[in-house]
């Protein structure tokens, strides 16, 4: 295993940082191994699971897996597991749009749902570190705890955990253990670049689109939103919303490509309420733009807050200038 000193890089775009990550992972893989994709050997979608079939006896593949079963499942502990013919609680797949892996046969109260608006996603349990575990939980796609960027190798897909340049993937252990009829191996947060990439490069199915080449400029499309997880040069507080609240910031940062394709509203190249927004009022209920848009009492309350304006600027009537 080719092991590679991990160095501090600054770049002009959360791009190049990715690129470094994926170059690490390929230069990971001794030149003599050959990966054996075993994948999800049922076939079913969607699907994640680890592209090598590394001792699974049956070469059913292994895929991320809820602790337990029946009355003692346990969704605040997940493993990597063979993979079931049913899918079960072995099934779970990757949401592009919000970059958020989710299960798909359960609910974030470990209940059996076939409800897609009611997955529960993957979540890191406690700090986001290496060796961190990992449970369900409600989705939110503002949480960085839920978000895993894939990003494609040679083989496969790497998840990078975080959003932001955490150095971070997700990964198994390198031993497994009986699980009944089954075997299962430790899933954690590992370091991208000392873990051993067999062990952290996946199969995703169906296959995540491409990220843009260019920026949004068409306010109609699913591609007008900011990415909330998005960090200029992996400045905490350089998010597309600081970027966008001064014409001046507009003016500097705008120009940079990486900037354009991860703040498109913010850089006024296109203006769209973000569908996958909500936000919690008052009364403890999840609202979005379409229910401020209801009322103009509602307009005036709630696009006094910024960041809710930011986040719906068709209904709060705050689209910016690209100038």
């Amino acid at each position: 295993m080719i092991l590679l000193e991990k160095r501090t890089v600054v770049t002009s775009g959360y791009s190049h940082w990715i690129a470094s990550i994926f170059w690490a992972v390929c230069l990971l893989l001794p030149s003599h191994h050959v990966v054996v994709r075993s994948d999800n050997a049922y076939d079913w979608e969607p699907s994640v699971s680890l592209t090598a079939d590394l001792d699974e006896p049956r070469k059913l593949g292994f895929c991320i897996d809820i602790k337990g079963f029946g009355s003692g499942i346990n969704c605040d502990s997940l493993q990597a597991h063979s993979c079931k013919e049913s899918g079960a609680d072995t099934q779970f797949e990757y949401h592009s749009a919000t970059k958020a892996l989710r299960a798909v046969n359960f609910d974030s109260n470990c209940d059996v749902t076939s409800s897609a608006n009611d997955r529960a996603c993957v979540v890191v349990s406690g700090d986001l570190v290496d060796g961190a575990s990992l449970g369900l939980t409600q989705c939110d796609d503002s949480s960085e705890k839920q978000t895993f960027e894939a990003k494609q190798s040679k083989s496969g897909y790497v998840l990078l955990a975080g959003g932001a340049p955490t150095g971070l993937c997700l990964a198994v252990s390198d031993t497994t253990r009986s699980a009944g009829s089954y075997v299962a191996r430790n899933l954690f947060i590992a370091d991208c670049f000392s873990t051993d990439a067999t062990f952290l490069i996946w199969t995703v199915s169906p296959t995540p689109p491409l990220p843009p080449t260019g920026p949004c400029i068409d306010s109609n499309s699913e591609c007008c939103k900011n990415d909330r997880v998005f960090r200029y040069q992996n400045k905490k507080k350089k998010k597309c919303k600081w970027i966008g609240a001064k014409t001046d910031r507009r003016m500097k940062f705008c120009k940079k490509n990486a900037v354009e394709i991860a703040c498109p509203m913010s850089c006024g190249l296109c203006c769209a309420d973000d569908e996958s927004y909500s936000f919690k009022a008052q009364n403890g209920k999840n609202r979005n733009c379409a229910y401020i848009a209801k009322k103009s009492s509602r307009i005036e309350k709630y696009c006094a807050v910024g960041s809710i304006k930011s986040n719906c600027p068709k209904t709060c009537d705050y689209c910016l200038d690209s100038s």
